[in-house]
């Protein structure tokens, strides 16, 4: 079998195995969770046992980011951080949405509890991808390789300001559509733009600035909206970032990371042969 057939092959088939086998099962493994109230308006911490729900969601990432390995053993880097994504966008597809919440609290408090909740899926989620990169052998060498530089901080802020913009444009509802799309958008563009601003950039500081939307946004969301929490819901005058689930936002991050450094890479590239051509001339 010629070899990019058979490297194109294992591609699909890691990409449909985080698709249609792994996804479902952490998707299932969520399914019991209920709002207090009974219904399904619920993530891991807002639901009748937060404990329970905390541990299935963990549980889920460190699942993702086993199959992570497995694809970072028989493909790239950029594909198992990937895989890692599409798996927890099905553990986003079992939370409950902003709308269902609202309608059994009226407490602005519970977007603290989303803040939290999203604050310790991203430690476990940023220490699975720096694992990948730490031990992936070759796969990641070239991300390995890569060192901190002054431009650090223009990079982290780039994610923040560009991120936070694709995601506050795209998050117009809470529909799962939307949100994941906006956390994923936010992926992209924060990423594309910070590796082109500092392309020796380590993925692992990007990751972290992208992974602090997702922490301050739902507790953002809840300070403006203050008494006025589910009116503000209810009308749409909601922060837009406050849209965007815990989940959402993980998964997201995660699928729009290494599309925004295949972006960026193929930008600076692009841009370094110009520059050669020009020179030339």
């Amino acid at each position: 079998m010629n070899s990019h057939i058979r490297t194109a092959s294992v591609r699909w088939a890691l990409k449909l195995g985080a698709a249609l086998l792994v996804g479902p099962v952490v998707a299932g493994m969520l399914s019991g969770l209920t709002a207090p109230d009974g219904g399904s308006g619920h993530t891991l911490l807002v639901s009748e046992a937060p404990v329970m729900g905390l541990i299935l969601g963990v549980a889920a990432v460190v699942l993702a980011g086993i199959y992570g390995f497995i694809t970072l053993k028989l493909s790239t880097l950029r594909l198992a951080i990937f895989n890692m994504g599409v798996i927890l966008a099905w553990a986003a597809a079992a939370e409950g949405r902003l709308n269902a919440i609202a309608r059994h609290t009226s407490d602005a408090g519970v977007m603290n509890r989303l803040g939290i909740e999203a604050l310790i899926l991203s430690i476990v989620a940023v220490a699975f991808v720096w694992l990948l990169i730490r031990f992936g052998g070759k796969h990641a060498a070239e991300e390995r390789a890569l060192k901190a530089d002054s431009r650090i901080p223009a990079a982290m802020a780039t994610v923040l300001l560009a991120g936070g913009a694709a995601a506050f444009v795209m998050a117009r509802t809470d529909a799962f559509g939307q949100t994941l799309g906006a956390a994923i958008a936010a992926g992209i563009a924060g990423i594309t733009l910070a590796r082109i601003v500092a392309h020796t950039c380590p993925l692992i500081h990007l990751v972290v600035a992208a992974c602090a939307l997702a922490v301050v946004s739902p507790v953002a969301a809840g300070v403006l909206s203050g008494n006025e929490f589910r009116a503000a819901v209810y009308s749409g005058e909601i922060l837009a970032l406050g849209r965007i689930m815990p989940f959402d936002w993980i998964a997201g991050l995660l699928i729009g990371a290494p599309v925004g450094t295949l972006w960026a890479h193929s930008f600076t590239e692009k841009h370094a042969e110009e520059a050669t051509e020009s020179a030339a001339a």
